[in-house]
């Protein structure tokens, strides 16, 4: 659970360590029942760059659009909002949770052989 632990607090560190190579960044996310629209204005490295994309979610759930957003914002090489992206880090923090979880339970049912003796040992050293 320490290693854990210091491995999300080093990966995080480095995310808020990390420069940003853009100077200026518009972002526009529209999104109803079929249409998720991304328009992305940014100045970069001297560059204007425009990307503008409409997408069918029509078939999609609320993970699958926020995953679909991120990997057109890390196209960009740009960082995703994080209130763009709520059901995602929902769905990451459940899975380290049920992880940690697990170990919990391993840890909890683990038997400890420590200090307890069998049976036969025990009539053994009472017979002596």
């Amino acid at each position: 659970m320490k290693h854990l632990l210091i491995g999300l607090m080093l990966s995080l560190n480095l995310t808020v360590q990390a420069q940003p190579s853009y100077s200026n960044v518009q972002a526009r996310i529209s999104e109803d029942s079929q249409t998720l629209l991304i328009q992305i204005d940014v100045h970069k490295h001297g560059q204007d760059i425009h990307y503008k994309q409409a997408f069918d979610v029509s078939d999609m759930n609320g993970l699958q659009i926020d995953l679909l957003k991120y990997r057109v914002f890390a196209s960009q090489d740009i960082t995703l909002p994080f209130h763009e992206m709520k059901r995602l880090m929902g769905a990451v923090l459940g899975a380290i949770i049920v992880i940690a979880l697990a170990i919990a339970v391993i840890i909890v049912r683990r038997p400890t052989n420590k200090g307890t003796r069998s049976t036969s040992e025990k009539k053994q050293v009472q017979v002596t």
